[in-house]
């Protein structure tokens, strides 16, 4: 909801350390993110919290720097974007899972199935509808000027780690969280739905 109000901000503060990775390639950050990302996951499993959380922000904040170091230093790619898309689903789909078999129960399980059920329903919403406005963009060029069109959401990448930090916090509230979340995510995706509707009709 608030990822574009907050991206100037993250920027700025990522930016400060974009200088040691002057050159490395940023889908190698992206790889080192995703391996954070894992650490997490198994941390998270293992039920160790202290260290899932330090993999967890290591995660966030090394994907935050691969797009950076990209635009800084002009080495941006469509192979590099696609990597971290991907690389960002499999971590996001990966947390409830783990977050699920750390707690080891048939509600736990439930309330993760109904999270990720969410979040299929809002990708599909997400990626049919940027797909479809590019197509639609394509025909006029004075529609925008990002790379790719993204409908918004209520649940998107700053409300996710928020969402996702306070389950690894209270994991004895993951089943209200994560209730929460798919709730908000659905209701996000139909909106979404709504609005891209809108657009392509017009």
């Amino acid at each position: 909801m608030f990822d574009r109000e907050l991206r100037e901000v993250k920027d700025r503060i990522l930016s400060l350390g974009t200088a040691p990775f002057r050159h490395v390639h940023p889908i190698s950050i992206t790889i080192f993110s995703l391996a954070a990302g894992l650490a997490a996951l198994y941390f998270l499993v293992a039920g160790h919290p202290v260290s899932a959380l330090a993999f967890w922000a290591a995660n966030r904040i090394l994907d935050g720097l691969d797009g950076l170091v990209a635009r800084r230093y002009g080495k941006q790619s469509d192979a590099g974007g696609f990597i971290d898309i991907i690389a960002d689903f499999l971590i996001y789909s990966g947390i409830p899972i783990a977050l699920a078999l750390q707690l080891d129960t048939p509600e736990g399980f439930l309330a993760a199935a109904v999270l990720l059920g969410s979040f299929y329903l809002n990708a599909a919403v997400w990626m049919s509808g940027s797909a479809l406005l590019e197509k639609l963009r394509n025909r006029d060029q004075n529609r925008g000027s990002t790379s790719m069109i993204m409908p918004r959401g209520l649940i998107e990448g700053f409300e996710t780690i928020v969402f996702f930090t306070l389950m690894m916090l209270f994991p004895g509230s993951f089943q209200l969280l994560a209730y929460l979340m798919a709730a908000l995510t659905i209701i996000g995706a139909f909106i979404s739905f709504v609005r891209t509707l809108n657009m392509l009709q017009k």
